[in-house]
């Protein structure tokens, strides 16, 4: 019995650990640039050649990229950000670990069993605005059906995926062009 309660704290204040370590940003919007020698963050990816391949390229990204949403006994257990997708976008982030949930037949965003009040149509529109008025810029998506648990779905994730959202943003997202570049992503 005490070692389960000492795990239990344990895994609590291992939770909420990252609150208060330097590196985890308690900001909701992104500063400016420090000096005008960096490049402004919403933009930084002009500076790269557009043939460099993207696995050449050290690319800033957050886990669970949209959680910002805990439940009322504990709010904070199940946030990894403080940022929305937007702030984020303008900080320079540029990899987002998007994990979704199957409800009504659409794949809402959720961390665990807690939804982040975001779905992946809003996700997706987000990302479309952003890169109309940056587009030098590249946004990377790990979509996941994470909870693996639909609720009130007739259908499967691979099919509402590419039924509703690959065939509707389908110029947003990338596809090889040349068969000699399957495999090699290029920024241009």
């Amino acid at each position: 019995m005490i070692l389960l309660s000492f795990l239990c704290v344990l895994f609590i204040a291992q939770s909420t650990h990252g609150r208060t370590h330097p590196a985890f940003s308690q900001e909701e919007q992104c500063p400016a640039p420090a000096s005008d020698d960096q490049p402004d963050p919403r933009w930084w990816m002009s500076t790269i050649p557009n043939l460099r391949p993207l696995q050449l390229i050290s690319i800033p990204g957050t886990h669970d990229s949209l959680a910002r949403h805990g439940v009322s006994k504990f709010p904070r257990m199940f946030e990894t950000q403080t940022m929305t997708l937007e702030s984020q976008l303008k900080a320079g982030i540029r990899a987002f670990d998007v994990r979704c949930r199957l409800v009504n037949n659409e794949c809402a965003v959720y961390h665990q069993f807690v939804s982040q009040e975001i779905n992946l149509d809003e996700v997706l529109q987000i990302c479309e605005s952003f890169l109309k008025m940056y587009p030098s810029e590249v946004v990377l998506l790990r979509v996941k059906d994470k909870e693996n648990s639909p609720i009130n779905s007739t259908q499967i994730f691979e099919d509402v995926f590419v039924g509703r959202y690959w065939n509707k943003y389908r110029t947003l997202l990338w596809q090889p062009k040349d068969i000699d570049l399957v495999g090699v992503s290029l920024l241009g």
